[in-house]
């Protein structure tokens, strides 16, 4: 198959490039930045002639459109969003890229008659959510939505065009609220500073958790590539948004216990309080039950798998 993966050599992206090469696919990736070096350090170079770079952004309609004409994908998987903090400096910029763009997206896939668009949605969203339901598991019929900063809110109005295009149009959008995704290449947005945390943690260094009384779910990079291919290979869904993550909420205070288990010696301070991102538990059956997907990784081997990325590049022994 010919995929058209809109922000390919971005992080999640990347690892989704390379998993659909390793199946024997042709990739078109359409994104602001060429290969990166994320990208090149993940997919041999054997691998690379089935790849195809157009540099542009999705609020081109032009050039989308174009780029469909030419390469004929069946499927679009879209990940090409502005992040932050370039998202809420930028309003201007996340509103063509975030919102007109993935506009362009849903409405390229239903004129040409592709098979499919899976894209990356945010449990930003839903922010904060858990307090008003006791809770409980977030029933996502009810479309409710508690973002708090720009990104989570184009990310809630993406959830909203999806649901539109799903119901009133013949085309098939699969939605996958991410997580917390976390992993070797995440080095910007909103999961950088887990990325260091993760970092100081590896080398031994003291590590501070802010807002231990708030909870968030993961999911590890390879999961989410995972979980991906399996959105865009299963014949069809009842069931169009999937809350893909390891199965249930972590806060700060139970994030250190499971550093500590890797490795005891950890040094680490968790703070009290809450911080702007307390997410809601939601269901993760439906992955299961219509993707097939279960995570490879639970949360305290994604970690220790991050952390030794880091260890040995430092040449120190691995946790």
């Amino acid at each position: 198959m010919v995929y058209l993966v809109t922000g390919g050599t971005g992080f999640i992206g990347s690892y989704l490039v390379r998993d659909l090469l390793a199946e024997g696919n042709d990739v078109v990736t359409l994104q602001r930045s060429s290969a990166t070096p994320l990208l090149k350090e993940l997919i041999p170079f054997e691998k690379m002639q089935h790849l195809v770079f157009i540099q542009g952004t999705i609020a081109d309609n032009g050039l989308l459109n174009e780029t469909i004409k030419k390469y004929h994908p069946e499927i679009i998987v879209h990940f090409g969003w502005s992040m932050i903090p370039e998202c809420d400096n930028d309003i201007s910029l996340a509103l063509q890229t975030n919102v007109i763009g993935t506009h362009n997206v849903f409405k390229a896939a239903l004129f040409f008659k592709l098979k499919r668009v899976v894209w990356s949605a945010s449990n930003t969203a839903i922010n904060n959510l858990g307090k008003y339901f006791n809770n409980n598991l977030i029933d996502d019929s009810r479309g409710l939505y508690c973002p708090p900063n720009f990104y989570a809110a184009t990310k809630a109005l993406g959830e909203i065009m999806a649901r539109q295009y799903t119901q009133n149009h013949d085309i098939d959008i699969i939605t996958l609220r991410f997580p917390r995704v976390y992993g070797p290449g995440k080095n910007s947005g909103g999961g950088a500073a887990f990325t260091n945390l993760i970092k100081e943690f590896a080398l031994n260094n003291p590590i501070t958790i802010q807002g231990g009384d708030s909870s968030q779910a993961y999911l590890y990079v390879e999961d989410s590539a995972l979980v991906t291919l399996k959105a865009c290979n299963v014949s069809s869904t009842k069931n169009k948004l999937f809350n893909p993550h390891v199965g249930r909420n972590y806060n700060g205070w139970e994030l250190a216990e499971i550093l500590e288990e890797i490795n005891p010696q950890a040094k680490i301070t968790v703070l009290p309080g809450k911080i702007p991102y307390d997410m809601p538990e939601t269901d993760t059956s439906p992955c299961r039950i219509e993707l097939g997907f279960i995570p490879q990784y639970s949360l305290k081997e994604g970690i220790r798998k991050f952390a030794n990325y880091f260890r040995k590049k430092n040449n120190l022994s691995l946790f």
